[in-house]
Order: C-alpha cells, then structure tokens, then sequence
C-alpha cells in the first residue's frame, strides 16, 4: 500500500493542494476492507498537513459522503460502484483538478466499472494499476483507453510468484461435513500459524462465532469492523507465534498478511480467474475445501496448468461436534443469526457465482449445507434474485416447497 499512497502525498504537497482544489488524487480499489485500510493508513500519512482524505464506500452513508466531497477531499479512496454513482450524480464533485488516479489490487470483475470511470478522469492525470497478483486482463484494458506513457505498472512482493509455483492443495470434503474439518484441522494444528479466507463478512462473522462458542479462539478481520479494531486483530495476530486469522479474500490483498504455515480455502472462490491470478499471495501451504459437486474447480485448474495436490481427510479422522453445534445454535441467539445469515450468504454467493458452471446451485445439497451452518433443518432465508427477493415461505427438503402454480423461482 505504500508504493502508492507514498508517491500520493509526495504529489500534492508539491501541487500544494487545498480543499478548493477539490480531487487531487484518487484511488479506487475492489472492495470495502481494502478500501478502509488505505484510507487508514494515508490519514496517518497527512496528519499534520492541510490536505484532506476521504472515503466512498458501499454500506456508508450517502448524504454524508457528498458533503464531504462537495467540500473538497484532495486524497479520495473508493470502490467502483459507489465512485461511479457520486461521478453521474454529484456536479459539485470536482476532479478537474486530478493528478493522479490509481488502482490497486484489480481484478476481472471490476473491469467493467474501471473502463467506465477511466472515461470521467481528466486526460493529463496520471493513470497507475498497483496489483498484488497477476492482472494481465487488466493491463490490457488500461492499454485500451490510456496512451502508453501515461501508465504505471508496480508489481509487490515478488515472493509471491515465487509461493505460486507450488502445488495448489485441495480436499474432498462433503457439505455436511465442511465445518467438522475446518474444526479438526485448526484443532490439530492449534500451535501453526493458519489463514482462513471465506468468502463474505457473514462467513467470517459464523466462523468466528461458532469456533469461539466451541471453545477454539480465532483472529477475524472482516467489513463490519471499524478501522481501529481491523488493525488491533490483524496487529495481535502478527505478533502472536501461533493462531489463525479468519478473512475475505478481498480483505488478504489490503494487508500484506505475512507467510502462514497453512492457507485454507474454506469457501468457493469469487471466480475461478481471479483464484488463479492471486494465488500465492499469502505463502503458505494452501488447501482448499472442494464439495464433491465442485470438482469441476480441480479440472479449471489443471486447464490453466496449475499443479494440484489431493488431500485426503478421512471421516473417521474428524472430531464430530456436530450436535454439540447444532445444540449451541438452536440456544444461543447471536450465534444463531450469525449461522442464518451465513447460511444465506453462501446460498446466495452460489446462486450468483460467475462461474455457475462449477458451482451450480442446482447441484447443492442444502440439507447437506444447512448442517455445516449447525442446522438439522434449513432455515426459511430471503435470497435476492435479479433486484427481486425471493422469500420461502414453503417446506421441501431443503427449504421450500416449488410452488404449484405462479411465476417460476430460480433454484436457490
């Protein structure tokens, strides 16, 4: 994060850049936790000086943010959706001034939201991509709508490349029993050094909760933390010589987390590319959790050549606390909204997922999936379809019941 915000804070004090100057440097980064942390760190960076930092994200709160910007914020960090939606609908947002607009950590599926931005930015500014993995699809879009000279490339950590090179590891691993393994496995290795990466603040929130009430402690760093928690959590765990760190994905590529002894991949990546292009980014002996339905995931990567190695974890093997969690669940609220809504999250990160081919939500057994959740029975969740929200409110085996007449519903 340095190479970037470093060079940001040079630029506008030599341009001695002041509130009515409006946007003097912008970044836009994928996701909300990344997005959080820079704006930590460049405010730390500028105390003292008279230049202003400030931050759009989804899930804050809108009128404040125009404020802010209309204002003047000369050091802005973003995420697309919510940079885009101030760029059509605020006039008073000023960017002519813009210097320098960076990037960091792109990835396919911010794409389409980068070409659209990149059409707002003034053409003098300096347009850079600071990527933590492989971005080649995004080089070529930059390519696409900037002259040649105008484009910085950084690339961070080459030690990174380096841990690619090793074997991608993986399991079969049945629904019903994801959670029972993520337990025995952290349990046995109890004085290693473990990365968890999920794939929502929801997942990591159920994690947390569920290895904690069965008495196994974990680090969390995830989007409902403020600043100042996120930094103790993650801070505790650098100093700590053993213990595990449960995240986002999104979250591992704003914090340079360190090697780890083990790397799990305990839920479906957002995209099958982006795994590849970033794995490695965290060293460390990487597994990833893979549903009997999902092998299709092993088959995408051997496609792309990627060296893959098989675990196996026998049944007999795993420390069965399944009823001891389905028994905390039903009793304890917290922990039981916590696996509701994790349950739903990942139904609906399956239902949308841009790869739908490997991971079909038809194929879901989600009986199977409420289990690893601590549910005998699915619980009745609201899953959001194209704008709509689908609520089910009949009983089938995993859930409701298809309705016998009506509009058709997408499996969910």
């Amino acid at each position: 994060m340095l190479s970037l915000l470093v060079p940001a804070v040079v630029l506008l004090d030599k341009r001695r850049f002041h509130t009515r100057h409006g946007t003097g440097v912008l970044i836009v980064t994928p996701n909300r936790e990344t997005a959080v942390e820079i704006s930590g760190l460049a405010s730390e960076l500028l105390a003292g000086t008279t230049h202003t930092v400030g931050m759009v994200i989804e899930g804050a709160n809108r009128g404040s943010e125009e404020e802010k910007l209309e204002r003047g914020v000369n050091l802005l960090v973003a995420t697309p959706v919510r940079l885009l939606e101030h760029l059509k609908d605020l006039p008073s947002f000023v960017i002519k001034n813009m210097k320098a607009f960076f990037v960091y950590g792109p990835g396919a599926e911010t794409d389409k939201q980068i070409r659209e931005i990149i059409t707002y930015i003034p053409k003098k500014s300096r347009i850079s991509a600071v990527v933590t993995e492989k971005a080649d699809e995004f080089q070529g879009l930059v390519e696409l709508v900037c002259r040649p000279d105008s484009i910085q490339r950084y690339e961070l950590a080459s030690s990174v490349s380096t841990a690619a090179k090793g074997p991608q590891g993986y399991g079969i691993v049945e629904a019903d029993k994801r959670f029972l393994l993520l337990y025995s496995f952290l349990k046995k290795f109890q004085r290693k050094k473990i990365v968890v990466l999920v794939s929502s603040t929801l997942s990591v929130l159920f994690c947390e909760e569920a290895l904690s009430s069965l008495e196994l402690s974990v680090y969390s760093v995830h989007g409902r933390q403020n600043a100042k928690s996120r930094l103790t959590a993650f801070s505790d765990f650098l100093k700590d010589a053993e213990g595990t760190l449960v995240c986002t994905e999104e979250a591992v590529h704003g914090l340079e987390v360190p090697p780890a002894d083990w790397v799990i991949h305990y839920d479906p990546p957002t995209s099958v590319k982006d795994f590849i292009c970033r794995r490695g980014a965290i060293q460390g002996r990487p597994v990833a959790f893979t549903l009997p339905e999902e092998s299709g995931f092993v088959d995408a990567l051997k496609a792309a050549d990627v060296a893959v190695e098989e675990f196996d974890f026998p049944k007999n093997k795993l420390i069965n606390v399944q009823s001891k969690l389905e028994k905390l669940v039903s009793k304890n609220f917290e922990l039981h909204q916590a696996a509701k809504n994790g349950f739903r999250a990942f139904l609906q990160d399956y239902n949308h997922h841009v790869d739908a081919k490997i991971f079909d939500v038809s194929k879901l057994d989600v009986q199977k999936v409420a289990k690893s959740f601590g549910f005998d029975t699915p619980p009745r969740v609201e899953i959001k379809v194209e704008g709509e929200v689908i609520v089910d409110k009949f009983k089938r085996t995993y859930g409701p019941e298809k309705p016998k007449s009506g509009k058709k519903r997408k499996a969910q």
